[in-house]
């Protein structure tokens, strides 16, 4: 009896496992899909802008 419990508990430490590893999947694929592209990080990174239309006064 005592060998069965150590069993299934084994097995569900396994599943865990697998649910967390698949959970960390999921998160890094989204961040993956809804994440910049590297096009648009350049573009919303450059800070070289030309002020100097924007300066009316």
């Amino acid at each position: 009896m005592r060998k069965q419990l150590e069993a299934k508990d084994e097995v569900n430490m396994i599943l865990a496992n697998e649910i967390s590893n698949l959970r960390l999947q999921l998160e890094d694929s989204r961040k993956h899909r809804f994440g910049r592209t590297s096009e648009q990080g350049r573009a919303m990174n450059d800070c070289n802008i030309d002020k100097s239309e924007y300066d009316f006064f």
